[in-house]
């Protein structure tokens, strides 16, 4: 896939997602759970796809909360089966909410 194409679908795969944390009306819980959302979304492309991390960051660049879900989601290694990277998918979606929520 094309750098500019990949781009693409990264940003794509996320927005909905991303305009939904920065909703001002949210409550706490739900925020947080946009943000594991997010998380989770994030995981998935980064399970799923050799995307590099230059490339990801570039197409989310602007949204803080974004770009500290891609950079703590390339800490984690990725996986080549599918019941690994689905794994690894759901604790990063468990552990951005937890983070979110201030209950490590």
């Amino acid at each position: 896939m094309k750098p500019i194409i990949s781009a693409a679908v990264i940003a794509i795969s996320i927005v909905t997602t991303a305009q939904a944390i920065l909703a001002d009306n949210l409550s706490v819980n739900d925020h947080c759970l946009s943000v594991s959302s997010a998380a989770m979304t994030v995981m998935e492309i980064r399970q799923s796809y050799n995307f590099s991390l230059k490339l990801v960051l570039e197409a989310v660049a602007g949204d803080p909360i974004i770009e500290y879900l891609v950079l703590e989601a390339y800490d984690v290694p990725k996986h080549s089966k599918e019941e690994h990277q689905l794994e690894a998918t759901a604790q990063f979606g468990k552990r951005m909410l937890t983070e979110c929520l201030g209950i490590e």
